[in-house]
C-alpha cells in the first residue's frame, strides 16, 4: 500500500473538513493507497500560533511516505512550511500545496485574484455601478492579497474610480464595523460592498438591516467561499463557491499523478459564482429559508450530542484522582466520537520531567494508554495492556494500520507534548471544532493530574529529607542533590559562567582541642554567617560540605567580600580563637561541559593548596 501523508493547519474546521470529505471520497476508488493525517490546530481568535503548535508534524517521518499534501494558512509561518517542503524534495519525494503556492511543490486550489476579479467584474458591469467598496481579510493572509488585487484591477479595468477599501480580518465582527463606518456617510453609501470572504458579508448585511438600509436595494452585498453562514441571513449572500471537497478531491488525485511520475506545477480548482438577490439579481431562487433551517437543524443535532456527552465526561474527568482514571473516562467518551478505533499515547518524556523542565518535544518512545471501539468492551484499569513503541510509528508494531484513513492529534499544553489521539478516519464532530474542545480537556486534566503529582512527590522528598545542615542553615548535602546541580545549571544557563568555591576552616582541630567541641561548633557558627553576608544579594548557593568544610556555587568570585566580612567579624566580635579560613576557588564556563562533580573536586584542590602555602608546605 502506498502512504501518503496530508500536514493540515487551520482554525475553519469546516473547510478543513471538506478537505478531508473530497480526499476519502477519491480514496475509495484507490484501495492502494493510505493517508494520514496530521493536525495541529490554529486558533480562531489569534493571529499568532501557539507556542509548540507545529511538534505534531515532527512526527511525519519523511521516510515512511511516498507523498504529501501541504494545506495551511498564514499563522503557519513561510519560511517554516517551506523549510519542511524542502526537506521533502531533497527525498526526491513529490508534494501538493493547498491553499497557499510553495516552491517546489504542485499548488492545487482556487486563483483568488482572477475569481474576485471576475466576480467583481460581472457584478458592477451587470448593474452598471460607479461606486464599490470593499472590506479585505486580513492584511498579511496571501489569499486576502490576491482578492483585494483582483477588486483593484477590475474597478480600475471598468473606469470605476470611487472603489473605497476598508482593511479587517476575518472575522464578521470586523464586517460589523466596517458596516458602521459605511453608515457614517448614510448618503452616501457604496451602491455594492465586495466582500473577502462570507463572515464578512454576513456582517455587513445584518448591520445594514438593522439599521433600516435594504440589501439590494439600497445596497448590494456579495462574500467569497459559500459557507453554509450565507444561508443565514435574508436574501442569501450571494458568493463564490469554491468547492472545498473538489479542492480535496483534485489534491489528492494530483498527488497520485505525481506519484507516477506525471509533472505538474499547478492545478486549478474550478470555482462557481453563486449570484443571488442580496446582489441584484432578482430572478435568482430564493434559498434563504430552507438553507438556514438545514443549517440550524444540522448543527443543533450535532451539538445536542456532544454536550450530552460532554456534560458526563467533564466533570468526570475534572474529578479523577489518577492519570488513569482520566484515560479511562477518556476512553468511555472517545468510543463515541464517530470512529471505529481510537488510541491515545502519552509521550514517555513528558511523564518522566518534573515541574522545573518541560517536555517540548516528543520523545523517541511513547506508550499506548487507550485503544478503544465500538465494539470492545472497556476494559477495567487492572487489564490496561500498556504498550511502549517507537513514536514516529504513531502506534505499536503489534497494532496495525490497515484502514485507509488516521488522523493524528497532539495533546498538548503550553510547550508541553503530552502525547497523540489517533483515530481510524474522520470524526463527524470534526467540522464543528468539538475535537478541540475534547484535547484540550483532557490535555488540562492530564497536566494538573501531573503537576499535583510532582508537587506529591516534592513534598514528600522534603519531608523524609533534611536538606538544610542543623547547625548552621545551610544546605546538607542532601540539599546539594536537590538543589546544587539547579544552582550549577542555572548560572551556566543565564551567566555562563559558575565559579566553585571551597571554604576550610583552619586548626579546627586545635580549637576543639583547646576550647572544646562546643566553641568549635561556634567557629563553625561564625563561619557559616560570614558565608551568608556575603552572598546577600548574590545568586549563589551555600552549603556545610562536612565538618569545617564549606562549598560555594556563585555567579563569580567573591573570596574578596568573604575576607572583608572575615575582618569585619574579627573586629566586632571577641573570641577566645583566631578565626582564619583558606578559600580555593575553581570557574567553569558553559562551553567547558564539566560536570558538577568534577568542579567540586578541581574547587577542594585549589583550596588545600591555598591551605599548604599557608602552613608553609610545599
Amino acid at each position: 500500500m502506498r502512504k501518503t501523508a496530508f500536514l493540515s493547519f487551520d482554525w475553519d474546521y469546516e473547510i478543513t473538513s471538506l478537505f478531508y470529505k473530497g480526499m476519502e471520497e477519491y480514496l475509495s476508488t484507490q484501495r492502494d493507497v493510505q493517508l494520514v493525517i496530521f493536525n495541529a490546530f490554529a486558533a480562531y481568535d489569534s493571529y499568532e500560533p501557539e507556542q509548540g503548535s507545529f511538534e505534531v508534524f515532527s512526527l511525519c517521518d519523511i521516510d515512511q511516505y511516498d507523498g504529501f499534501i501541504i494545506q495551511g494558512n498564514r499563522l503557519w509561518p513561510p519560511d517554516m512550511r517551506q523549510a519542511f517542503a524542502d526537506a521533502i524534495r531533497a527525498e526526491d519525494k513529490p508534494i501538493v500545496s493547498i491553499s497557499y503556492e510553495l516552491d517546489g511543490t504542485c499548488y492545487v486550489g482556487t486563483d483568488n485574484y482572477v475569481a474576485m476579479r471576475g466576480l467583481v467584474e460581472r457584478v458592477l458591469t451587470d448593474h452598471h455601478c460607479t461606486k464599490a467598496a470593499y472590506v479585505n481579510g486580513l492584511a498579511t493572509s496571501l489569499e486576502a492579497q490576491d482578492r483585494a488585487r483582483g477588486f483593484k484591477d477590475a474597478c480600475a479595468a471598468l473606469g470605476v474610480t470611487d472603489a473605497r477599501f476598508y482593511q479587517a480580518s476575518w472575522q464578521m465582527e470586523e464586517g460589523i464595523k466596517a458596516a458602521h463606518e459605511m453608515l457614517e456617510r448614510p448618503d452616501d453609501l457604496p451602491e455594492v460592498v465586495f466582500c473577502c470572504n462570507d463572515l464578512l458579508a454576513v456582517g455587513i448585511q445584518r448591520t445594514m438591516a438593522e439599521y433600516g438600509v435594504r440589501v439590494p436595494d439600497d445596497v448590494m452585498v456579495t462574500g467569497f467561499d459559500n459557507r453554509e453562514i450565507v444561508g443565514t441571513v435574508t436574501p442569501r449572500v450571494a458568493s463564490v463557491d469554491r468547492d472545498y471537497a473538489t479542492t480535496g478531491r483534485t489534491a489528492m488525485q494530483t498527488l497520485i499523478r505525481l506519484m507516477d511520475g506525471e509533472q505538474l506545477t499547478h492545478v486549478a480548482s474550478p470555482v462557481r459564482y453563486v449570484l443571488t438577490r442580496s446582489c441584484g439579481y432578482l430572478d435568482a431562487p430564493e434559498e434563504s429559508e430552507a438553507v438556514s433551517m438545514a443549517h440550524m437543524q444540522t448543527t443543533y443535532q450535532a451539538l445536542t450530542h456532544f454536550f450530552r456527552l460532554f456534560r458526563r465526561f467533564q466533570p468526570a474527568v475534572l474529578e479523577a484522582s489518577s492519570l488513569e482514571q482520566i484515560l479511562s473516562e477518556g476512553e468511555h467518551f472517545l468510543r463515541d466520537i464517530g470512529c471505529s478505533h481510537v488510541y491515545v499515547s502519552i509521550n514517555d518524556d513528558y511523564l518522566k520531567y518534573d515541574a522545573t523542565r518541560t517536555a517540548a518535544t516528543y520523545g523517541t518512545t511513547s506508550t499506548l494508554r487507550v485503544r478503544c471501539d465500538t465494539e470492545v468492551k472497556i476494559s477495567s484499569e487492572e487489564e490496561q495492556d500498556y504498550k511502549r513503541f517507537v513514536t514516529k510509528g504513531l502506534l505499536p508494531a503489534d497494532e496495525p494500520m490497515d484502514a485507509q484513513v488516521y488522523m493524528v492529534f497532539p495533546l498538548r499544553y503550553d510547550m508541553n507534548c503530552i502525547g497523540t489521539l489517533v483515530t481510524e478516519g474522520v470524526s463527524p464532530i470534526l467540522q464543528y471544532g468539538f475535537i478541540t474542545i475534547i484535547l484540550k480537556l483532557l490535555s488540562s486534566a492530564i497536566e494538573n493530574m501531573r503537576k499535583k503529582e510532582v508537587l506529591r512527590n516534592l513534598n514528600l522528598r522534603l519531608d523524609n529529607l533534611y536538606v538544610h545542615d542543623q547547625l548552621t542553615g545551610l544546605f546538607n548535602r542532601f540539599g546539594l542533590q536537590r538543589f546544587g546541580g539547579l544552582a550549577y545549571d542555572h548560572l551556566l544557563r543565564d551567566f555562563a559562567l559558575a565559579v566553585f568555591i571551597f571554604v576550610d576552616i583552619d586548626s579546627m582541630k586545635q580549637i576543639n582541642d583547646v576550647y572544646g567541641h562546643e566553641i568549635g561548633d561556634l567557629a563553625i557558627r561564625d563561619t557559616a554567617d560570614i558565608i551568608q553576608r556575603s552572598m546577600r544579594n548574590e545568586n549563589a548557593f551555600a552549603m556545610r560540605y562536612g565538618g569545617d568544610e564549606f562549598l560555594l556555587i556563585c555567579r563569580y568570585n567573591i573570596i574578596p567580600k568573604i575576607e572583608g566580612e572575615l575582618e569585619h567579624h574579627k573586629r566586632t566580635n571577641s573570641r577566645p580563637y583566631d578565626l582564619g579560613l583558606s578559600m580555593g576557588a575553581y570557574e567553569v564556563r558553559a562551553s567547558d561541559h564539566r560536570s558538577m562533580e568534577e568542579a567540586i573536586e578541581l574547587a577542594d584542590e585549589r583550596m588545600y593548596q591555598v591551605k599548604r602555602k599557608r602552613k608553609g608546605l610545599k
